[in-house]
């Protein structure tokens, strides 16, 4: 999967701008620091949650993404079920590497 194409719109990596995204959207993600470096790569049958859960710590991954200053996130809808949005995460994190993805 080709992943340099793709545009991302970022937003702050906060309740507001979480909360103010569609529910039940799936598909993958990026987290980025202060300087614009890939945090953590994910995906996601809903996006929504999932940032929420990594905001707020409910996430194994959560504890990383704020110790690497996470602060803006980006998201592109993927359909097509998990195996379609694991095949882009996987091509992300080969572009991206990230301290958080383990």
């Amino acid at each position: 999967m080709e992943v340099s194409n793709l545009t991302w719109n970022w937003l702050a990596f906060e309740d507001h701008a979480i909360k103010d995204l569609p529910e039940r959207v799936e598909g993958v993600y990026f987290i980025i620091d202060g300087e614009r470096r890939a945090v953590y790569v994910g995906e996601a049958e809903d996006i929504r949650a999932r940032l929420t859960q990594h905001l707020h710590g409910t996430s194994d991954q959560a504890p990383c993404i704020h110790q690497q200053g996470g602060v803006e996130f980006a998201f592109w809808p993927v359909s097509g079920g998990k195996h379609v949005r694991v095949e882009v995460e996987q091509a992300l994190l080969e572009k991206y590497p990230t301290p958080c993805n383990g």
